[in-house]
């Protein structure tokens, strides 16, 4: 009965290690928008884009590794970009305009054929649709005005206001006397005196006239467009590479479960038959259960992922004029290529700088010397070349939690990097992205003029590294 339940006690054990120690998967909470995935030569990558709303945390981006299809995937790469959305609308706006005149060619010269026009975020160019172009008149206006008119009145034998007619009549318009103005026609001789013998009489007589007149038109014309609204979103894409898994743990634990198996036979041909049968279930459950939990993990066993330093080991690059070798012929040569001599006062693993990358918004943290300590934390520099001057060579980590120069691939010619060091910040024009093995450390030596050089490893080729030169710009 002790070996009976010792054997049972051990089974148990094992099974509830191995469901403990078996991978815990966490769900990110954010979902990507899309997904690609590519098969090249045996090497597969998966790439998924997220697009993050305001208030989600980009740190629950899941960067976990995982399983498929036989690899496993792991992160190597993750960039952060603003990405502009943009969202359209039709829109028409109705203009008025007033004017004297009702042709046609005079209001369409009063009205601009197209016109910016805003709202709500919304913001385009409107066009004018002659079809639509509508003149009405405003209306009219009455005004009253005074006329007069003057009549004569000849031959009265004195001025006497009561021969003169009080209104006159012209064109069904009535016209009353205004005013009187008396002239002598005639004289007569009495007694040696020119006395009046008869007058003239000038009568002005005043009226009111209705007039009536055209106080303008009115044009409505109608503009027709397409208004864009345009937000910036910020998009993460994050890149995972996969590697063919090799399960070991399947034959191990296959090989366990076979063992078990003759164990317990052993075991209980030792003993009575009568317990034989019960010793050999419960040894043959228990490890068959053993070895199953030991199987359960072998998706998470993967082969060791090549090292990405330049060169290798914890301490500093150092460079021996004797090895190097002479410049490749892909790379851009200023005068005559030699090694530089410069004297740095910081120290190994301080941070002396950083580096940013302007098209894809990186910015990592500079520290002196080309080590494994400093390339887990940013850029590594190479101590025996410039800094702000010469040939300012860096090296990092191309994949992994570390991988801080995976953008080295993604780099453009024209893509302009800036490295701040020293108090002084100097732009660089990317000219050329090469490989090299990775015993050539001819792109470190000086060619006569400001570059930068950031040097990183290849993917799944252990013997090459990456190249990227910058050449110094105003």
């Amino acid at each position: 009965m002790k070996i009976k339940s010792l054997i049972f006690l051990v089974a148990l054990i094992l099974c509830i290690s191995a469901v403990f120690l078996a991978p815990v998967t966490t769900a990110s909470g954010l979902f990507p928008v899309s997904i690609q995935e590519s098969r090249e030569s045996g090497r597969r990558e998966i790439v998924r884009a997220y697009e993050l709303n305001e208030g989600e945390n980009p740190a629950h981006i899941s960067r976990a590794t995982f399983d498929r299809d036989g690899f496993q995937f792991e992160l190597t790469e993750l960039s952060r970009r603003e990405v502009p959305n943009y969202r359209t609308r039709q829109y028409v706006k109705t203009v008025t305009i007033y004017t004297q005149s009702n042709d046609f060619q005079t209001v369409l010269r009063e009205l601009a054929t197209e016109m910016y026009f805003e709202i709500d975020g919304y913001y385009g160019i409107l066009a004018l649709d002659i079809s639509s172009i509508n003149i009405q008149s405003r209306g009219t206006r009455s005004s009253q005005q005074t006329i007069t008119r003057t009549r004569e009145f000849p031959h009265l034998s004195a001025p006497d206001t009561s021969l003169i007619p009080r209104s006159i009549t012209e064109g069904n318009q009535n016209f009353n006397l205004y005013n009187v103005e008396w002239r002598t026609q005639t004289t007569a001789t009495v007694e040696y005196v020119q006395l009046p013998a008869s007058f003239t009489a000038v009568a002005t007589y005043r009226g009111t006239q209705t007039r009536t007149y055209n106080i303008g038109f009115s044009a409505t014309a109608v503009y027709r467009g397409t208004l864009t609204h345009t937000t910036v979103g910020i998009q993460y894409t994050v890149r995972f590479t996969g590697v063919r898994i090799v399960n070991w743990r399947l034959f191990v634990g296959m090989l366990i479960f076979f063992l078990c198996i003759i164990g317990a036979y052993f075991v209980g041909k030792k003993y009575k038959p009568g317990k034989s049968g019960k010793i050999k279930t419960f040894a043959c459950v228990g490890f068959l259960m053993c070895s199953l939990a030991v199987m359960s993990q072998t998706a998470n066993a993967a082969p060791g992922i090549p090292g990405n330093s330049f060169g290798r080991g914890q301490q500093a690059i150092h460079l021996n004029p004797q090895t190097v070798s002479a410049a490749p012929s892909n790379m851009h040569v200023i005068g005559t290529p030699n090694i530089g001599n410069f004297a740095h006062t910081y120290t190994c693993g301080q941070r002396i700088g950083r580096l940013t990358v302007e098209r894809l918004g990186r910015t990592i943290n500079v520290y002196g010397g080309a080590t494994m300590w400093a390339m887990d934390r940013g850029a590594g520099h190479f101590s025996f070349t410039g800094l702000n001057h010469g040939n300012t060579s860096l090296v990092g980590h191309n994949r992994g939690w570390n991988g801080f120069f995976s953008f080295v691939r993604l780099l453009r010619e024209g893509d302009i990097i800036a490295l701040y060091a020293n108090g002084i910040t100097r732009r660089y024009a990317v000219q050329r992205v090469f490989t090299v093995n990775e015993t050539d450390f001819s792109p470190l030596i000086q060619f006569g003029d400001n570059r930068l050089t950031l040097v990183t490893c290849v993917e799944y080729q252990r013997n090459l590294r990456r190249v990227a030169v910058a050449i110094e710009i105003q």
